[in-house]
C-alpha cells in the first residue's frame, strides 16, 4: 500500500465536484469542504450556522469521492478547526470503489460560539494505492439523494448538545428514584414478613416457657414464723425428753399431741387431743410389769 503524494494528487482523479469546489491540495492530503448543513431538526441551513458551545450539527462534503478499487482513503479531522474548538467526531475509512460524499458531525466543545460556514475547510483526506479489490468486495454506494436522506434523518435522531446532559440528568434522576422507590417497597415487605415469624415464634415459646408462680411476700413470711414455731416446738420437746430420763419425772407417756407441731400447720384442738393423749399409750414404750410380790391394780 503506497500512500500518493505530490502530482499523484490530480483532484478531478478522485472526486467530483461543481466548479468553484475543489478540493484543496496539499502535499500528501486533500482538504475537503462544507457542501450542506442540518440542524438537530433536520432542517437544512443556507449561508452559516452558529454553533453553540456543546452543541453540534451534521453537515456534508461539497465534493463527492470517485474511487477506484485500487485506492482507498483516509478521513481525518482537521487541526486547524480543532484547535479552534470544533472537532469532527465522525472520521475513518472511505473504502474502495466509494463513489459519493462523505458526512459528519461537528461538535463544539470551546466554550464560545463559532460559526459555521459553507465552504469551510472541515476534513483532511489521505489517499493509498493498493492492488485492486475483487468487485464482488466493493461496497455499493447509495445514490446522492439517499444518502442526505439518511443523514438528515440521523440529525434529527441526534440531542442539539453533546450527550444530552439535561436528559441524561433527568434519566438518571427517574431511574434512581424508581430503584429507591422498589428497593423500600422489598424492604417494607420484607420486614412486615419478619415481624409477622417473630410474633409466631415468640407465641410458640412463651407457651413452652409458661411463667413459674412467685409467692408473694406476705405468703412467706407467714411460712417462715410457722417454720420457725415449730422448730422452737421440737427443740423444747427435746429437752423435755432429756430431762424426764435423768429425773424421771417426765416419760413419753404424758406427752399429748399438742406438745408436738402441727403437720398441716393448723391449730389443734386442745382439749379433745389432751383426752386421747392420756387414753393413749405412747407407743414403741412398753407398759412396767409389777414386781412378783405384788398384784396389779
Amino acid at each position: 500500500m503506497t500512500l500518493l503524494s505530490g502530482d499523484e494528487l490530480e483532484p478531478k482523479a478522485f472526486f467530483t465536484y461543481d466548479d468553484g469546489k475543489e478540493p484543496s491540495k496539499q502535499a500528501s492530503s486533500f482538504d475537503l469542504t462544507i457542501g450542506r448543513i442540518f440542524n438537530s431538526e433536520g432542517k437544512e441551513v443556507s449561508g452559516s450556522f452558529v454553533l453553540e458551545p456543546g452543541h453540534m450539527v451534521q453537515v456534508v462534503s461539497a465534493q463527492s469521492f470517485n474511487l477506484s478499487n485500487e485506492i482507498t482513503g483516509h478521513v481525518t479531522y482537521k487541526t486547524s478547526m480543532t484547535r479552534e474548538g470544533v472537532w469532527a467526531l465522525t472520521v475513518g475509512i472511505v473504502d474502495p470503489g466509494w463513489k459519493g460524499p462523505i458526512a459528519t458531525t461537528l461538535l463544539n466543545f470551546s466554550s464560545v460560539k463559532r460559526s459555521i460556514e459553507i465552504g469551510e475547510e472541515f476534513l483532511r483526506v489521505s489517499l493509498f494505492q493498493h492492488s485492486a479489490v475483487r468487485e464482488e468486495l466493493i461496497r455499493k454506494t447509495p445514490s446522492y439523494d439517499d444518502y442526505v436522506r439518511d443523514v438528515r434523518k440521523l440529525a434529527c435522531q441526534f440531542p442539539p448538545t453533546f450527550l444530552d446532559h439535561d436528559g441524561i440528568a433527568k434519566a438518571a434522576g427517574d431511574t434512581a428514584v424508581t430503584q429507591i422507590r422498589d428497593k423500600a417497597l422489598a424492604w417494607v415487605v420484607g420486614l412486615g414478613f419478619l415481624f409477622a415469624i417473630l410474633q409466631v415464634i415468640g407465641q410458640i415459646v412463651g407457651s413452652f416457657l409458661a411463667p413459674v408462680a412467685i409467692p408473694e411476700a406476705a405468703v412467706v413470711k407467714e411460712l417462715r414464723t410457722e417454720l420457725k414455731t415449730a422448730n422452737e416446738r421440737i427443740d423444747d420437746l427435746k429437752l423435755r425428753l432429756e430431762d424426764g430420763r435423768s429425773e424421771g419425772g417426765v416419760s413419753r407417756d404424758t406427752l399429748t399431741t399438742d406438745d408436738l407441731p402441727p403437720s398441716d400447720g393448723a391449730p389443734r384442738n386442745n382439749a379433745s387431743d389432751a383426752s386421747t393423749a392420756r387414753e393413749m399409750p405412747a407407743e414403741g414404750i412398753p407398759t412396767p410389769t409389777p414386781p412378783n410380790n405384788q398384784t396389779a391394780e
